[in-house]
């Protein structure tokens, strides 16, 4: 699937709405915007596990004070975060219902929805789906479970670049 634009925000939310079990996402940018956290917490009203691994330690350190606020929020509805410990992770995997995955270039945050182009594969295989959520969980394992006691820790400086304008994440 090639994508420039609203389109692959369209598909991911049409996705994750219709998720009966569970949503894995693996990204090394998070700054979804309100159409994606909305389609999130919905999937966790209904009863879906999801779950969300971002590295701990990212080349754009930019990016991630911002994310706090998002990732905060989603904690508070019922996500999982966790927080990969073992360098920088840079896989973008999105699995639905332990049935398939789309794999690919786009990253969860403004430039890839809305600037970039991108291209994900779609791929409808159970055993493909199992083999990534095992791969994912071995990740999972290397990571630091995401809480809200974290976000109370931070220094001052990531507190205060948490209220960035959501304008501003197109140029990250």
């Amino acid at each position: 699937m090639f994508s420039t634009g609203d389109s692959i925000v369209d598909k991911t939310v049409n996705w994750i709405n219709s998720s009966e079990e569970s949503v894995t996402i693996t990204t090394p940018y998070f700054l979804p915007n309100g159409k994606l956290i909305s389609a999130l917490k919905k999937a966790v009203k209904r009863g879906v596990k999801v779950k969300i691994l971002i590295p701990n330690d990212t080349d754009a350190w930019f990016t991630k004070p911002p994310s706090y606020r998002i990732e905060k929020t989603l904690i508070e509805s019922g996500v999982d975060f966790y927080l990969y410990e073992k360098g920088f992770f840079h896989g973008k995997v999105l699995v639905i219902d332990h049935q398939w995955a789309d794999i690919g270039t786009a990253n969860w945050d403004s430039r890839s929805f809305y600037l970039n182009d991108e291209s994900n594969c779609i791929i409808i295989d159970v055993r493909v789906a199992a083999e990534l959520e095992s791969l994912i969980l071995n990740d999972i394992n290397d990571s630091e479970k995401l809480t809200i006691k974290a976000f109370n820790e931070l220094p001052a400086w990531q507190k205060a670049l948490r209220k960035t304008p959501e304008w501003v994440y197109y140029y990250f």
